[in-house]
């Protein structure tokens, strides 16, 4: 169980990337099998469950991952204290300058090396589904899509499925490319069973 790390200004070796500006302000996520400590990975697991959890409450994913990541790396530590303002309680200047000051300690922590601040994008929901579809069909999905790109996929799909506003014509489709790689990833679980049990070193562990 890895952890999926937010590439910045990266992609300059892979040769499916093109760039007219040298990668400034690109964002590339990267999946990394052994990398995250036991800590960083219950964190982002906690914080898939509570989206899960509230997905029908609030829709957006707040980008909790990579600012969880930005923050780490940081080493950040909010030091300014949380300014509250009573109801009728006067607002006055030190009052509006340390919540100013808190702001922009923040803000800067998650602020990326190419000067912008990262963010998620909706547009994956209408152009992903016809897009596994498309790359299942030519017999490339597995290619462009490994297991765990497709574990995320699976993943934004269902948690996105409740929006009102999407086409019949989409959710076919949507419904279509979840049931595409949900196969796809048990064939491949189930070719993994098949070897362990066709490995006599292997087959002790099914006992």
């Amino acid at each position: 169980m890895g952890v999926w790390r937010l590439k910045i200004g990266e992609g300059a070796n892979n040769p499916y990337l093109t760039s007219t500006n040298n990668f400034v302000g690109r964002q590339t996520w990267v999946f990394e099998p052994d990398g995250g400590t036991p800590e960083e990975r219950d964190q982002v697991e906690e914080a898939r469950q509570n989206y899960f959890k509230n997905r029908f409450r609030v829709r957006p994913c707040s980008d909790l991952l990579w600012q969880m990541q930005f923050l780490r790396e940081k080493n950040f530590r909010q030091k300014i204290p949380q300014v509250k303002v009573r109801d009728g309680e006067e607002i006055n200047y030190e009052t509006v300058t340390n919540a100013i000051r808190r702001s922009a300690h923040y803000l800067s922590a998650t602020q990326s090396s190419d000067g912008f601040w990262p963010a998620d994008a909706s547009a994956p929901v209408f152009y992903l589904a016809p897009w596994v579809i498309g790359l299942y069909v030519i017999g490339h999905l597995n290619t462009v899509f490994p297991a765990e790109h497709q574990k995320e996929i699976l993943r934004y799909i269902y948690c996105h499925q409740v929006h009102t506003y999407i086409p019949t014509q989409l959710c076919i489709h949507t419904y279509t490319s979840i049931t595409i790689m949900f196969l796809e990833l048990m064939q491949n679980f189930i070719r993994k069973c098949h070897h362990v049990i066709n490995n006599p070193e292997r087959s002790i562990a099914l006992k």
